[in-house]
C-alpha cells in the first residue's frame, strides 16, 4: 500500500500556502480576508485568555494545551470563512488574495510556532531554517498583514457597469 508522508513544518507550511491560494483564488480576496481576521482573532483571544481557561478546553477535548490552541484557531479561522461564504455573493479580487495568501500562511505559521511548548518550538526550529526565520519575524508578518487589510478595505469596490 501507499506511504504516508511524515508531517513536517515545511510540508504544514505549503500546504496551508497552497490551500490559502486556491481558496483565494476561487472563492475571492474577501473571503480569504476573513480567514485573515478571525486568524488575528484567534490569537487575540488566546492572548489574553487565562492558561486555566486554555487547560479546561484541553481537559475537555483531552488533548494537550498547545493542539487545544491550535485547533482553537482553525476552528474561528474555519467559522470566519463559513460565514463569509454565507454573506456574500460575488467574488472578487482574484489575483490580489494570493499574495494575501502569501502574507496570512506566514502570520499563521509563526504565530502557530509560538503556540508550542518550548521544548517542541525549540525542536522545530531547530530543524527547519524556514521555521526559524518565520517564528523570527512574525511581528513584522502581523504588520504587514494587518497593514494589508487596512489599506484594501479602503480601496472601492468595482461596479459591473463601470467602464474599464
Amino acid at each position: 500500500m501507499g506511504h504516508l508522508p511524515q508531517i513536517t513544518f515545511n510540508l504544514i507550511l505549503f500546504s496551508l500556502l497552497g490551500g490559502l491560494s486556491v481558496l483565494g483564488f476561487l472563492f475571492g480576496e474577501n473571503r480569504l480576508k476573513s480567514v485573515s481576521y478571525g486568524g488575528f482573532m484567534a490569537f487575540f483571544i488566546i492572548a489574553v485568555s487565562s492558561e486555566t481557561a486554555m487547560s479546561g478546553v484541553a481537559d475537555k477535548i483531552n488533548a494537550p494545551i498547545a493542539t487545544a490552541k491550535i485547533t482553537f484557531v482553525v476552528v474561528v479561522c474555519a467559522a470566519s470563512f463559513l460565514g463569509s461564504l454565507i454573506s456574500q455573493r460575488k467574488s472578487q479580487g482574484k489575483l490580489r488574495s494570493i499574495p494575501l495568501a502569501v502574507v496570512t500562511t506566514l502570520f499563521l505559521c509563526g504565530f502557530g510556532l509560538s503556540l508550542l511548548n518550548d521544548s517542541s518550538r525549540g525542536r522545530v526550529v531547530t530543524d527547519f531554517n524556514l521555521a526559524a526565520q518565520i517564528y523570527n519575524l512574525r511581528f513584522i508578518f502581523m504588520g504587514i498583514l494587518a497593514a494589508w487589510l487596512v489599506v484594501t478595505q479602503f480601496i472601492p469596490v468595482k461596479k459591473d457597469d463601470d467602464k474599464k
